[in-house]
């Protein structure tokens, strides 16, 4: 009673102003019958129909514990994106008669709810239903076994658009899929990699916006390299640069940008073999030509590339200070006060492409993000399946245009060219097997250790940290075929 009154609270506060943004775009499938007959009329008028089975749990409790997604608030506060998830939870809540509770650690403990789930399997205890856990963390514990394969979860549709198609192919080992990214996690969506340039400095230089370069494909790093050249300068005449007083043609990061920049580009060091195993995969050619432009954008261009946590805020501020043409961070970060603060208009793109000849953008998704994953030790996995997918269906109809519309684009960006990107870098989310379940092992992360040294031996080190590599791989896969 008490969420069924906070809703309509919340409905009043919000009267109609969502209403032409809460139905989800609709895809230009028909999915009726041929005869056009009743029967298609009615899956025409909602092609987003989820085509679960309808239940009754009788109040039962659908338990989740979540490293940053909230979920099962237990009333609306005016935040229109808090509101949206609470309407959506509500709407499962009705419609199969449950209580969606959780468990919210903050995001500093992200290991925390790994471990629950971990000690709840070794326990027998199903103590939960669900984990929205942290990527790397749970990309460790995904080869011990005490995930189910949500593969085998009936009622789930990995074809359906709430679902994440680029992690489904990187996390898909073995044909199981034990963690997954689906849209019922906002987080995710949140923690895409993306590149903002400053209108000012760019109109200032006589420097043309590259949203052209984005719809046209040649989005490149080396059309990246072109704008941020020669761009660095002393502006007090002191003889150094330094970021506190100058300025520069790119601000980033140095747990960003390697990462946004490699795997935009197309860079990975694992592929697949017949058998659905990851393998690894150096690529040196690849590999060695895609670092090459990098070093150019962050070391040769003179790129203020902070690497001290001192210092983190700089690689942000000065950008928000006009001292700089672009910064690489993640849409979350758009969302921090200094950006929603700026007195200058801004743009936001896309990771560039390596060459014109890359098909996609890719929007890297970093470790901090949330992933799916159900224990092992599923009471009822009819049950799990049922609610997962109704929660996945119920974001995508209900949620989804709320993120876009609202809290990403009208909230914090400020040109309706900047959140057509939106669309492209959420929608071209992609994720790497090895950065996750490797990102400890020093060749794994090549990229940003080389820049950090200001180096540009790539083949040497990739061939030199190989036999460990193949090693720490070996274990993991080891570990998946042990565990099935």
């Amino acid at each position: 009673m008490k969420k069924q009154i906070a809703l309509l609270l919340a409905l009043l506060m919000l009267g109609t102003s969502f209403a032409a943004c809460g139905s989800a775009e609709t895809p230009s499938e028909t999915t009726g019958n041929a005869d056009g007959g009743e029967n298609a009329v009615e899956e025409t008028a909602d092609p987003l129909a989820d085509n679960l089975p309808e239940a009754d749990y009788g109040g039962y409790s659908f338990r989740i514990t979540t490293w940053y997604d909230k979920v099962g608030l237990e009333e609306s506060t005016g935040e229109v994106l808090n509101d949206a998830i609470f309407r959506r939870d509500l709407a499962v809540e009705e419609r199969y008669n449950i209580d969606i509770v959780s468990e919210f650690v903050p995001n500093e403990d992200y290991s925390v709810c790994t471990q629950a789930i971990r000690q709840s399997v070794i326990a027998g205890s199903n103590d939960w239903d669900a984990g929205f856990l942290h990527m790397v963390s749970a990309s460790n514990a995904a080869p011990e076994g005490i995930f189910y394969n949500l593969n085998e979860l009936e009622h789930i549709d990995m074809t359906r658009p709430w679902w994440d198609k680029d992690c489904l192919n990187a996390f898909t080992v073995g044909g199981k899929i034990k963690i997954a990214s689906t849209i019922m996690l906002v987080n995710s969506a949140l923690r895409a990699s993306c590149v903002a340039f400053n209108y000012k400095t760019f109109d200032d230089n006589g420097i043309a916006y590259p949203y052209d370069m984005v719809n046209e494909g040649t989005w490149t790093l080396d059309a990246l390299y072109d704008i941020v050249k020669d761009t660095t300068r002393d502006l007090n005449g002191d003889g150094e640069i330094k970021a506190a007083d100058d300025f520069f043609g790119i601000t980033s990061w140095y747990l960003n940008s390697p990462y946004t920049l490699y795997y935009g580009g197309g860079g990975t060091l694992i592929s697949y073999g017949s058998d659905g195993y990851p393998m690894v995969d150096l690529n040196l050619e690849k590999n060695t030509a895609l670092y090459d432009k990098i070093y150019d954008i962050m070391v040769t261009s003179q790129s203020n590339f902070e690497t001290n946590m001192a210092n983190y805020s700089m690689a942000y501020d000065l950008f928000c200070e006009n001292r700089a043409h672009l910064v690489v961070l993640s849409l979350s970060g758009l969302r921090e006060d200094r950006f929603r603060n700026m007195e200058t208009d801004y743009g936001v793109v896309p990771s560039p492409k390596f060459d014109v000849n890359q098909t996609e953008y890719y929007s890297f998704v970093n470790g901090a993000a949330a992933m799916l994953a159900v224990p092992a030790v599923v009471e009822d996995a009819d049950r799990t399946g049922i609610i997962l997918e109704a929660m996945a269906a119920e974001t995508y109809r209900s949620v989804w245009d709320v993120l876009y519309e609202v809290t990403v684009k009208a909230k914090y960006m400020r040109d309706e060219q900047a959140t057509k990107m939106i669309n492209i870098i959420i929608e071209n989310r992609g994720f790497d097997f090895g950065y996750a379940h490797m990102y400890d092992n020093n060749t794994m992360q090549f990229m940003r250790d080389l820049l950090m040294k200001q180096s540009k031996d790539v083949a040497s080190t990739l061939e030199k940290g190989e036999k460990a590599m193949i090693a720490a791989l070996d274990k993991v896969v080891a570990a998946y075929q042990e565990n099935q």
